[in-house]
């Protein structure tokens, strides 16, 4: 008989979500399962990780003791679980490496976190339960629609966790890059040539911005990126953008962005050059004598 797998997602204690482990038993339930995986993750230890810190945060001892109080809830919520170690999991003794503490006098994982009848597979371990792989998701292909890209490498089902965003729509910070493109690309068409302007030690830089997300883009949905100047001054321009989809005209992001001229050796602001005053006047008396 098959096993039936309960999957509890990257759990990131102490961020588990308030209402996730009354889900997670209404899942079980629902599906009679009799086996679960924790696909990695489990805690999120933000103190200690290589990223720049903000001082606002707990520090690591109060995340461990926050976190620790999380971990026993699941645990007593599922006192059997298979569980894999992810990146964020493995901290401690990555952090030890750097510094050169032998692993020998490190906490093991299980003993740390309490968890006497759980499972603790390895770092970019492969559990292989009725021919379906479960995998943390730290190895392997990355990017857009990862795990479906791993399963296919692997030749089999595969389960995996560590990306949050795979669900086939475009990542939120990525429209930004679509409407700074869609500015130089404006630039550029109406003959205002950028690289000379680095040339005169001229730069460009988002001062301000306000966005509204509508609806997600999807993998393969075609995109209309718009950029039309709606003011400036000496040192500054602002644009309204949007992210249409071409297949319906769909408003998907609108924004308001401010950019600012700056002096690319110091920073400091500047006058816009002449040959861009030039441009957005006549734009704006245009758009002017469209409406």
């Amino acid at each position: 008989m098959a096993n039936r797998i309960l999957v509890i997602g990257d759990t990131h204690c102490p961020a588990l979500h308030s209402g996730y482990i009354r889900f997670l038993k209404k899942i079980e339930k629902k599906h009679k399962c009799n086996r679960v995986v924790h696909i990695g993750d489990l805690v999120d230890w933000n103190a200690i990780s290589y990223h720049e810190k903000d001082p606002s945060m707990p520090s690591a001892g109060e995340e461990y003791r926050k976190a620790l109080k999380q971990v026993r809830a699941l645990k007593r919520a599922f006192p059997k679980v298979d569980h894999l170690i992810g990146n964020h999991d493995a901290l401690p003794t990555r952090k030890a490496q750097t510094i050169g503490i032998p692993i020998e006098v490190m906490k093991d994982f299980k003993s740390l976190w309490e968890l006497d009848n759980w499972t603790i597979h390895p770092r970019y371990h492969d559990l292989v339960i009725d021919d379906v792989i479960y995998r943390h998701g730290d190895k392997g292909k990355g990017g857009a629609m990862a795990a479906y890209k791993n399963a296919q490498s692997e030749f089999s089902s595969l389960v995996q966790g560590h990306l949050h965003a795979q669900a086939g729509i475009v990542y939120h910070a990525k429209y930004l890059h679509y409407m700074e493109r869609a500015r130089t690309e404006w630039v550029r068409h109406k003959g205002v040539g950028l690289r000379a302007g680095l040339a005169d030690n001229i730069s460009y830089v988002v001062q301000r911005l306000s966005i509204h997300y509508g609806a997600p883009a999807r993998l393969d949905d075609e995109l209309r990126v718009t950029a039309e100047p709606v003011a400036f001054g000496r040192v500054w321009m602002d644009f309204r953008q949007q992210v249409v989809r071409r297949s319906d005209d769909k408003v998907l992001a609108s924004a308001d962005v401010r950019v600012a001229c700056i002096a690319l050796d110091s920073g400091r602001p500047r006058r816009l050059p002449v040959n861009m005053l030039e441009l957005l006047e006549s734009s704006l008396k245009t758009n002017s004598q469209v409406e």
